[in-house]
């Protein structure tokens, strides 16, 4: 983490759902329903579309490759299933924030730098047609 950029946003979702989502996936993670666990991801995708969404909306050019909601329910579901502290207990009411972050090295800003300043090139060719 040390000399790298911190960007941050947070999702909300509902604790009841939280608490659903910790039995269900332990229980068919238990089982090993491979085809259950795809489908209660699916649900958990849906829980945090929202906030996602709005958290894009603040991202010129995203910072990330392929589908953001996977790798976000894909990596709470571990910690979620790991019994991580912050997922430890749910209370039965209310939503739980869970703050997500990514880290930059001076690569990957200098990249998205271009990225950004080929699409404003992009942008005032398109504007002088």
């Amino acid at each position: 983490m040390n000399g790298k950029v911190k960007v941050s946003f947070n999702l909300k979702v509902q604790n009841a759902f939280l608490n659903y989502y910790k039995k269900q996936a332990t229980q068919l993670l238990m089982n090993s329903d491979a085809k259950s666990i795809e489908g209660l991801k699916e649900k958990f995708k849906f829980q945090i579309k929202d906030s996602l969404q709005e958290a894009r909306s603040k991202f010129i050019i995203p910072p990330w490759k392929g589908d953001l909601e996977e790798i976000i329910v894909s990596e709470l579901t571990e910690q979620i299933i790991q019994g991580s502290e912050k997922f430890y207990s749910f209370q039965s009411t209310g939503f739980r924030v869970i703050p997500i972050d990514f880290y930059y090295g001076i690569f990957a800003l200098k990249y998205l730098n271009h990225q950004f300043d080929i699409k404003k090139a992009q942008s005032k060719q398109n504007d002088s047609k």
